[in-house]
């Protein structure tokens, strides 16, 4: 025959009927208890507030977590609704660097550290002064101060738009940015001696050349002692003591024109030194000293200038 089920009641807050037997219930009308005491003499409680457990249980769970983070609605929003939170995070963070990986300088540059905070590296820039001088050698430079270094260390230089220009017979030039030459033609024997050409100069050579071209004759005739105008050249012997210098003038007076002829006695051409002294100032062009003429003396005779 089934047992009967006994129900008791208690009206003591928390108390549970001493009387409880086994498989029989009890209920305490103070504060809401059920109990039931099994066959193996233990006592089963239920709280018959249920609402209040809940309640309890949700506010432990929260455990004042803030009103935006308090349902699980926000939880998922929170975490990017993300099923694979966990492994989403634990990938981000295999990216990423540890702390103490340590960026460092060297060179011209200084600063640097761990990740532990913001690091800066540095590179100082030196000072128009320092660019100037020279000697500092642990800045750089930049191209201000690179032009202010060449401008202190090459006070002459010029620009590579600098013109160098050519006229007149001289031809080529241009700007200095690269090598230029400037080129002033000669004139062939041929243009020499035709004396038709203006665009090429004359050398020494050419000179003579023309010269001899346009002579009347092969040898000119020697100006007699009535005509020596100013700008006459001649070979005249020096008759005092002492030397003329090479472009030094001399008084006429010490000067007596040269002219050879033929002595009939040794059958040889010989120097007539008794013509008499030029008048006016002369200059030695001769290309060195002149001396008096005397024996054993090579160099008593010379070409002259008359310049008054």
């Amino acid at each position: 025959m089934p047992a009967r089920i006994k129900l008791l009641r208690s009206a003591t807050p928390g108390a549970v009927p001493a009387s409880l037997e086994s498989g029989q219930i009890a209920i305490n009308e103070a504060d809401g208890k059920l109990f039931w005491r099994r066959t193996d003499d233990a006592i089963i409680a239920l709280d018959l507030n249920i609402a209040a457990q809940v309640d309890q249980a949700i506010a432990g769970l929260v455990s004042s977590a803030p009103a935006a983070l308090d349902t699980l609605q926000e939880l998922a929003a929170a975490l990017g609704n993300d099923a694979n939170f966990a492994s989403t995070i634990t990938n981000a963070l295999a990216g990423k660097v540890p702390s103490t990986r340590t960026i460092s300088a060297s060179g011209l540059a200084t600063g640097g550290g761990n990740l532990s905070s913001d690091r800066t590296i540095s590179v100082p820039a030196a000072s128009q002064a320092e660019a100037e001088a020279g000697t500092d050698n642990s800045k750089a430079m930049t191209p201000l101060r690179v032009a202010q270094a060449v401008a202190a260390f090459v006070p002459d230089g010029v620009p590579p738009v600098r013109q160098i220009q050519a006229s007149g017979l001289a031809t080529g030039g241009g700007d200095l940015s690269a090598d230029r030459t400037i080129t002033v033609p000669s004139a062939s024997q041929a243009e020499a001696e035709a004396g038709a050409d203006n665009a090429k100069a004359m050398t020494a050579l050419r000179t003579a050349q023309a010269i001899v071209a346009h002579g009347n004759a092969k040898y000119q005739p020697i100006p007699s002692s009535s005509s020596y105008p100013v700008g006459t050249l001649i070979l005249a012997l020096k008759n005092n003591s002492g030397g003329v210098n090479d472009g030094a003038s001399i008084a006429g007076s010490n000067l007596r024109r040269a002219v050879f002829g033929f002595d009939s006695t040794s059958g040889a051409f010989a120097m007539d030194t008794s013509a008499g002294n030029l008048p006016g100032t002369w200059m030695n062009v001769s290309g060195h000293q002149i001396s008096q003429l005397t024996a054993g003396q090579p160099r008593g005779a010379g070409y002259f200038v008359r310049t008054a």
